[in-house]
């Protein structure tokens, strides 16, 4: 049976991200061995069924350059312990670590864009804002295998 593992910072907000993903969770967990990993412990604001499995890197939220590092081994050595097949990043917000977790693995990576990536940077003009989109942007380009994007406009953002 394949594994697959979804990808999510964080599901305790009830936003449009976090149900997708537990709603995916659930459905794929019927015919999969599926496998919800989030950034930090946290309690879902919708229901994940008992077949899922959950797994948190860390206990607290922390921010991205106190953490990056150690995600990346913690994700790399859990993903390949596991022997994932397929995992699918819903959202921006744990994509990098991701990314940087699955280079050299046979693991299939899917991003899907549920979001806008780096929204909350796109209004900002600083150079750390601008470098991070475009780390961010060249990831999706060159690190996965599928890209899932709601828009055109989206699309047409991160590859052209």
């Amino acid at each position: 049976m394949k594994r697959i593992a979804l990808i999510r910072e964080d599901l305790c907000i009830s936003g449009g991200c976090e149900r997708v993903c537990v709603s995916l969770s659930n459905e794929l967990s019927r015919y999969y061995d599926v496998y919800l990993i989030n950034l930090y412990n946290n309690q879902s604001a919708y229901k994940i069924n008992n077949n899922v499995n959950s797994f948190y890197l860390r206990n607290k939220k922390q921010r991205l350059r106190e953490s990056l590092i150690i995600d990346i081994i913690k994700l790399r050595s859990y993903l390949l312990k596991n022997k994932f097949d397929v995992v699918l990043i819903i959202g921006g917000s744990a994509a990098l670590q991701t990314f940087l977790a699955t280079i050299k693995t046979n693991i299939k990576v899917i991003f899907c864009q549920h979001n806008a990536v780096g929204l909350d940077l796109l209004n900002k003009k600083s150079l750390k804002a601008n470098f991070y989109r475009f780390i961010l942007d060249n990831a999706i380009k060159f690190l996965t295998d599928r890209v899932v994007v709601l828009t055109k406009k989206r699309f047409n953002r991160i590859f052209y």
